[in-house]
């Protein structure tokens, strides 16, 4: 697996108590192999590699889907995480008239993608804020 995602710790309530939701990211040698394998057999294979982290999650596994999407993921090189921090800086502190926002700006995910459009409503909402309470009652 490239990546496993924990989704029941990332958005509270996303299912009920004492539940899990996971998401498996395969690595490319994985897809290549198993791309055209029916869904059980995807689901049999991927249990298989993520429980060498999670030991036991064959018994907990009450229903999967898979999802076939091709081109799935952004893979980025060595270094690019560092690239993309370095591009993202200027627009946490600039006035932010425009900001942009999808999965391009983080981790290649949905997740990703709504992460980033929070972000960016949250430095345009305190750009507002900023403005908006510096701004002096006209006098009368």
């Amino acid at each position: 697996m490239v990546g496993i995602e924990l989704h029941h710790n990332k958005i509270p309530g996303r299912v009920d108590d004492g539940r899990g939701l996971i998401t498996l990211h395969p690595r490319q040698e994985f897809t290549d192999r198993w791309w055209d394998a029916d869904d059980a057999t995807i689901t049999e294979e991927a249990i298989t590699a993520a429980a060498a982290v999670f030991p036991g999650l064959r018994d907990t596994v009450l229903t999967s889907h898979v999802s076939r999407q091709d081109p799935a993921l952004v893979v980025r090189p060595p270094g690019g995480y560092a690239d993309l921090r370095a591009f993202n800086a200027p627009r946490r502190t600039t006035d932010p008239r425009l900001q942009l926002a999808r999965d391009y700006f983080g981790p290649s995910s949905t997740y990703g993608a709504l992460r980033s459009g929070e972000e960016a409503a949250a430095r345009i909402l305190t750009h507002l804020t900023r403005t908006h309470r510096s701004r002096r009652p006209h006098e009368s």
